[in-house]
């Protein structure tokens, strides 16, 4: 007996279903799009990986923009600290970060923390090609 399960239809009902889809937990956050979390792996397994947040670009802690690298790391901060994350990844980069979204967990509600970020004013949508804005 073959059984055909359509797209979607068991996002939700356990997370080993999705396998690229992980619990982590904040290590450290080094500027708006560049977190360390160490991932659940399953089986009694973690580690502790970086990861670029997808689809965006937030300005450098560093040179002349580091007043709003600062403000958009610590936006950053306060939507991981609202709850549980979950990261979706997607591929490594060149710099071997993995490409990632982020979601937090907020009693009923999953907060896209990437998309947050961008409807905040506090990075702005990229591509991964081109020149950063």
């Amino acid at each position: 007996m073959q059984v055909r399960v359509l797209p979607g239809a068991l996002d939700g009902l356990c997370p080993c279903l999705s396998m690229y889809t992980y619990k982590a937990k904040l290590v450290r956050i080094v500027d708006g799009d560049t977190v360390f979390l160490e991932v659940d792996l399953g089986f009694h397994l973690k580690a502790t990986m970086d990861f670029r947040l997808v689809g965006l670009n937030t300005p450098e802690i560093v040179g002349v923009n580091k007043t709003a690298g600062l403000v958009a790391k610590a936006e950053l901060e306060r939507l991981l600290g609202l709850g549980p994350v979950t990261v979706k990844t997607q591929k490594s980069d060149k710099y071997g970060r993995w490409l990632a979204d982020l979601y937090v967990q907020t009693g009923d509600q999953e907060v896209h923390v990437n998309q947050a970020l961008l409807d905040g004013g506090f990075a702005k949508p990229y591509t991964g090609s081109g020149p950063k804005e």
